[in-house]
């Protein structure tokens, strides 16, 4: 069906590579965290053929490093707060920038995927009188939450895990979708390739549901897993599917420091939502300056700058960070509600029930991506997401626990949205081989020797990482920005002329993958920094040095970027009002 004889660049040349088999399946989940196995649990319980496809082992997502907790309004754990405080919170912490009726579904869906969630096996942290326990987190007016120690991902990962395998969800591992495909304006299916084989399979599907986390590795500093490198906004922009808020970018507060090899490493908010108090050098406690009224549970956004400042001005520690401590709680508080963060300090040599934590900002999470209505819906019929691969219900910053309910509510969501027109497909879609063989061409790209010395992916990906840390961090300039961009043309050349895999067989081939995925965070760093231009305005996670304030024109104004069928960024201003 696919020839394996094609023309490139007025030559014809023979490809190696060649669709080992075809799959059919009514809907296609691409990727397998939080929002990813609640889609294909929900598929499955209305008895609908679902595939999910994750490029990990099954319950090693990023989702597992989600340690903090999930947010949600529990009123008979407290009769004082509700999921209208829940909303107003997530709109106040996100500028206002969120798509409220994504938000609204959010905050007034997440006790019943709590309860799912409990249904599944995950039994959440509970009182004396066997209510649930909810703490503090950053911005919020009310506890809003739960949360199993500080190792919650983990917890809701492996109810997920355990669920799918109940219901016999069909899930591959270790399988990577190098691209997706549309047919006649609607979404058709994917190439997907064995990483362990080498082997490609062409999946058509009915429906699919994009779930494939964030980008923190475009970062050289950031909490996220090796796995996240913005695979789904590139596959999504591809398609000429809308992105919004690639601008907002938010920088956890407190990530380790020392040692080196820990670097970034996630300290959970948990442990200022449980008192953790913030020190400087001189041993202020420095947050009384910037926000004497909330202090450590400010916004994620104000702590990670008022950080920032404290360590530019000179008032940070040797290592360029500052002290979280929690010396002054009961060891036992530590031991029972804190065991990670203290395992994780004790084997690098500091007992934090006795010593401050040495902490500075890392990258953590992407508040923007896939343009989604309140079911998962985006501008591609046939094309749906969840998770963090999304923007609109976060707006201008996250609320720390408010990715766990995000994932849940639209996780279960989409599915919804995605069986429902899979149903109504009444034909197989049809894949163009054209496409397909476009596509064989250009993974056969990075398995070519190129015409020089070749270039391995990691060391165009580290020269991405201090490129973004650099120009595109917690704060912004016009200048800086501009030198980011024409940095990230060299580094794309540099890819299309010398990276390569070096080794020129497919099977296990873990630096053919890197080439690939190196090229996604490199198209959706692109767009960050053109949305980090474009935005002349500090708000929410997004500060411009330049414009240090607020700009009104830009309150309740969102930035919708696509690619044109050239692969020219294009963009709209969206106005909140009209949403």
């Amino acid at each position: 069906m696919y020839s394996e004889i094609s023309a490139r660049e007025g030559k014809i040349f023979h490809m190696s590579l060649s669709i080992a088999r075809e799959h059919l399946t009514d809907v296609l989940v691409v990727g397998a965290g939080g929002a990813g196995l609640r889609a294909g649990i929900e598929i499955a319980e209305h008895g609908v053929g679902v595939l999910v496809v994750s490029k990990e082992l099954l319950g090693a997502a990023h989702t597992c490093m989600a340690e903090g907790g999930l947010n949600v309004a529990l009123t008979e754990v407290n009769p004082l707060n509700s999921p209208e405080i829940h909303l107003q919170d997530t709109l106040a912490g996100g500028a206002y920038l969120n798509r409220l009726s994504l938000a609204r579904a959010v905050t007034y869906e997440a006790p019943d995927r709590v309860h799912d969630l409990e249904r599944f096996g995950a039994i959440f942290d509970r009182a004396a009188d066997g209510q649930i326990t909810q703490r503090f987190s950053g911005k919020q007016t009310q506890p809003h939450t739960v949360f199993v120690g500080d190792y919650t991902g983990q917890a809701i990962m492996a109810a997920l895990v355990d669920q799918a395998r109940r219901l016999r969800v069909a899930v591959w591992t270790e399988h990577f979708v190098t691209t997706l495909f549309k047919t006649d304006g609607q979404i058709a299916g994917a190439l997907v390739l064995d990483q362990h084989s080498g082997e490609l399979t062409l999946v058509r599907a009915r429906s699919v549901i994009l779930c494939t986390g964030g980008g923190g590795r475009m970062y050289s500093v950031t909490t996220n897993a090796a796995s996240n490198t913005a695979d789904g906004y590139a596959l999504a922009l591809r398609l000429g599917v809308e992105l919004v808020d690639m601008e907002m970018i938010q920088f956890h507060p407190t990530g380790m420091i020392i040692p080196r090899a820990m670097r970034g490493k996630l300290v959970t908010e948990g442990v200022r939502g449980e008192g953790g108090r913030l020190f400087n050098r001189g041993g202020e406690r420095f947050m009384t300056r910037y926000n004497p009224d909330r202090l450590e549970l400010a916004g994620r956004d104000e702590v990670a700058r008022a950080i920032f400042m404290e360590v530019q001005e000179g008032r940070g520690t040797e290592n360029g960070g500052v002290y979280l401590s929690v010396a002054h709680l009961p060891a036992e508080i530590i031991e029972s509600r804190l065991p990670t963060m203290l395992e994780q300090f004790l084997s690098a040599g500091v007992d934090i029930r006795k010593q401050p934590m040495e902490i500075h900002p890392s990258m953590h999470h992407m508040m923007g991506g896939v343009r989604i209505d309140e079911w998962g819906a985006c501008n591609l019929p046939g094309l749906f997401a969840a998770g963090e691969v999304t923007g609109g219900d976060h707006g201008g910053n996250r609320l720390g626990g408010n990715a766990l309910a995000s994932c849940q509510v639209m996780g279960k969501r989409a599915a919804i949205s995605a069986a429902k027109f899979a149903a109504e497909r009444l034909t197989a879609p049809q894949i163009n081989p054209a496409d397909v063989t476009s596509e064989l061409i250009r993974l056969e790209h990075y398995l070519e020797s190129p015409a020089e010395t070749p270039i391995p992916p990691d060391v165009t990906h580290e020269a991405l990482q201090k490129l973004m840390w650099e120009k595109v961090g917690i704060k912004r300039r016009a200048s800086e920005l501009v030198e980011a961009l024409q940095g990230l043309d060299t580094l794309i050349t540099q890819l299309q002329m010398g990276a390569r895999a070096i080794d020129p067989s497919p099977a296990f081939n873990r630096r053919w993958v890197e080439c690939l995925e190196l090229g996604n965070m490199l198209t959706a760093a692109t767009v960050v920094v053109y949305a980090a231009l474009l935005r002349e305005d500090s708000r929410g996670a997004h500060f411009r040095r330049d414009f240090p304030d607020p700009v009104s024109a830009w309150e309740r104004r969102n930035i919708a970027l696509r690619l044109d069928e050239s692969g020219k960024i294009t963009h709209q201003i969206v106005d909140q009002s009209s949403l």
